[in-house]
């Protein structure tokens, strides 16, 4: 059984006169969508995308409710983005904690586009999520440099999203987390201003989740805060690992494990800012 504590929050940025992000965040479920389309679509694509994801929170949370969650919103944007010249379309990326209240949870981890779940766990902050975008393809491939990508032309070029048409392809996987742990769900607007190792000395912070979110949306803003920023913060204060065979093996997954030497150690804990 997992006892968790979280905070949120989401901020239109400095350079951008519309919020498209949205969030859902309960005690069970923590969904960041990152709409686009204009003309009031994006904001309109992640509403719906989170609006499907709370409805599979009402009752015990499982895999298959998640992913039935998400294929509702993709069809619902779509229908709705049909009368659109641009049509529309949301990010999706969420934590669930799955089973019933009493016992045998697990954490569960999904995402579709460019945004990102991320784990602060025994000192280190791990990308849990891979990015579908046009230079992770790259990076992947070979074809550029992680010096290249911070600057490339086509960084907001993603590869999936909810409302293309079709079943939409979700990455999944299972989480283990101990006592301790915090999680990060955002859109690519805080990590499009901070590095990873900044990132990692606040969520760090002795302080609780809700100071720790409006922090990091502080130091984005600060950053030059040039999109919507929306961040989730999520301590586990308690965590009974899973016995027996109650879920599937870990290696049933979709997605490609974080290497060890891929995540960030902390560093010195930064000064909160005030900066706006």
């Amino acid at each position: 059984m997992f006892s968790l504590t979280w905070g949120a929050v989401t901020d239109a940025g400095r350079q951008r006169s519309r919020n498209e992000d949205a969030y859902f965040a309960d005690d069970r479920l923590f969904v960041v969508a990152d709409g686009m389309g204009g003309h009031a679509a994006g904001d309109v694509a992640s509403q719906l995308a989170v609006t499907a994801l709370a409805a599979a929170a009402e009752d015990d949370l499982t895999r298959d409710a998640i992913l039935r969650a998400v294929d509702d919103a993709n069809r619902e944007i779509v229908r709705q983005g049909s009368d659109r010249p641009n049509g529309m379309g949301t990010t999706i990326c969420g934590i669930g904690v799955l089973g019933p209240r009493a016992d045998g949870q697990r954490l569960f981890a999904f995402n579709v586009g460019d945004s990102r779940a991320y784990q602060l766990t025994g000192g280190h902050l791990r990308q849990l999520t891979h990015d579908h975008s046009l230079v992770q393809s790259l990076l992947d491939s070979g074809s550029i440099t992680e010096a290249e990508a911070e600057h490339h032309p086509d960084r907001n070029v993603i590869t999936r999203s909810l409302g293309t048409g079709g079943m939409t392809s979700v990455d999944w996987w299972y989480v283990d987390a101990d006592a301790g742990d915090r999680f990060l769900i955002t859109s690519d607007g805080l990590v499009r201003e901070l590095a990873d190792d900044v990132v990692a000395a606040i969520l760090s912070r002795d302080a609780p989740p809700q100071a720790i979110a409006d922090d990091l949306v502080q130091h984005a803003l600060a950053a030059g805060g040039r999109d919507n920023i929306t961040v989730i913060v999520v301590h586990v204060d308690h965590a009974d690992r899973p016995v027996g065979d109650t879920f599937d093996p870990l290696d049933a997954d979709t997605n490609p494990r974080v290497r060890e030497s891929d995540a960030t150690t902390v560093p010195p804990i930064l000064a909160p800012t005030n900066e706006v």
